[in-house]
């Protein structure tokens, strides 16, 4: 997968003790591992994210809804910068 790829969600899928977690990216139907590493870098700056995490679910489904431009910025390219 490009880095411009647009992305359908992405989905950092925690550790039985939530302070690690995969990250997981998917477009069209083709999902790949982007990163691995401590929770708290992927949740900081996404609220809704930090709130599913203290709710203890071992999945935190990241999905843009109707949002102008969405196939701009929520590309795998815009995960890895981060």
């Amino acid at each position: 997968m490009k880095s411009d790829t647009p992305l359908d969600y992405a989905v950092p899928q925690l550790s039985p003790k939530h302070s690690r977690c995969d990250l997981f990216v998917s477009s069209g139907g083709n999902t790949e591992k982007l990163a691995s590493g401590s929770v708290k870098p992927f949740v900081v700056h996404l609220k809704v994210a930090e709130e599913q995490v203290a709710l203890a679910v071992e999945l935190v489904n990241l999905e843009v809804g109707r949002c102008k431009n969405v196939k701009t910025w929520f590309t795998k390219g815009t995960l890895e910068s981060s």
